[in-house]
């Protein structure tokens, strides 16, 4: 359930932080407006920190793999 949140949560462009683009391309068609920005979507670390532990405990419990 919190994957589907997470994944939820980005698809509605919601749960990112927007950085500043460092690095400006010279190609005027892909390079944005100036002052352009790249949206980091934090919450895709939160999902992996929730559940990489869960799955691996329950890995541990029922001796999968």
């Amino acid at each position: 359930m919190v994957a589907a949140i997470a994944y939820f949560t980005m698809a509605s462009n919601l749960g990112y932080a927007a950085i500043p683009v460092e690095f400006q391309r010279s190609n005027p068609v892909v390079a944005g407006p100036p002052g352009a920005t790249r949206e980091i979507f934090y919450v895709r670390y939160i999902d992996w920190f929730v559940t990489t532990p869960v799955s691996s405990r329950l890995t541990d419990v029922f001796n999968i793999g």
